[in-house]
C-alpha cells in the first residue's frame, strides 16, 4: 500500500514540475483588444508635439507584429490626422512581452505606402498592460506610450 501512495505522490510530483517548465514562459499572452495613448513627435524648437487619447491596434502573425496607430499627424500645421500602419515588426515573445524592433519600414496609410514618412530605428515593447515604440521619423523621435483597453 505504501508503494502505492509513494508512487502516486511520485507521479503528482512530476506532472508539477513538467507543468512549470520554461515552455509555459513562451506562451501568446493574453494581450488586450488594443491601447490608448501618448503620441509623441519631436520638433526643430524642442519642445514636443504631443497628441492624446490615440489609439493602437495590432495584429500578429507569427513572429511579426503589424501596429495602426489613428488619427495621428505630425503637427498642428497638418492639415488631417491619419491611420499610420506599420508593418511587419519584428516580434520576439519572452516572458508574456513581446520585444520589437525593425531598422527600417515605410508605414502605411490605407494601402498606400507613405514613403515620405520612412521609419527607422524603431524598438518597443507590448505586453497585457503597456505598448511602448519608440522611433525616428524624417530625423525626428517619435514615441507611443499607450495602456491595454478592451473594446
Amino acid at each position: 500500500m505504501k508503494k502505492k501512495i509513494f508512487a502516486a505522490a511520485m507521479t503528482a510530483a512530476l506532472f508539477l514540475a513538467l507543468s512549470c517548465t520554461k515552455d509555459n514562459e513562451n506562451k501568446t499572452p493574453m494581450l488586450p483588444s488594443g491601447y490608448v495613448g501618448t503620441f509623441e513627435v519631436g520638433t526643430e524648437s524642442g519642445q514636443p508635439y504631443t497628441m492624446e487619447n490615440i489609439k493602437a491596434k495590432y495584429v500578429i502573425i507569427g513572429e511579426k507584429m503589424t501596429v495602426t496607430l489613428e488619427k495621428v499627424s505630425f503637427s498642428p500645421k497638418m492639415p488631417v490626422t491619419i491611420d499610420m500602419t506599420i508593418p511587419s515588426i519584428d516580434a520576439v515573445l519572452s516572458g508574456g512581452t513581446y520585444t520589437l524592433s525593425k531598422a527600417s519600414v515605410i508605414p502605411m496609410v490605407g494601402d498606400v505606402e507613405f514613403e515620405k514618412y520612412k521609419i527607422s530605428n524603431l524598438t518597443g515593447m507590448v505586453n497585457d498592460g503597456v505598448m511602448n515604440l519608440s522611433m525616428t521619423i524624417l530625423g525626428f523621435p517619435v514615441t507611443y506610450k499607450g495602456q491595454g483597453v478592451e473594446p
